[in-house]
């Protein structure tokens, strides 16, 4: 499965988009979790080069994520997925 969202009649495959938002709504954000891929890749290819952006709001009394919790945490909750 590549990095595109899967569509609802395929709801039984997760696609790596669907792990990443799991692990990123697991930090529990205030705001809802969306992920925006920069393109997408067909099952079979690698995304290793690619990008995404995604918004997390955090409480007033915690301080932003840093880029490397955010990569800790997300290594953290996804070390057991397939993908």
């Amino acid at each position: 499965s590549g990095v595109v969202k899967v569509p609802p009649h395929q709801l039984f495959k997760k696609s790596v988009q669907d792990h990443l938002e799991d692990a990123l709504r697991k930090l529990r954000p205030l705001n809802p979790v969306s992920l925006s891929v920069s393109s997408r890749t067909d099952a079979g290819v690698h995304a290793l080069c690619n990008s995404a952006h995604f918004d997390l709001q955090r409480r007033n009394d915690k301080p932003p994520f840093t880029a490397d919790i955010l990569v800790d945490a997300l290594n953290y909750h996804l070390r057991t997925e397939q993908i």
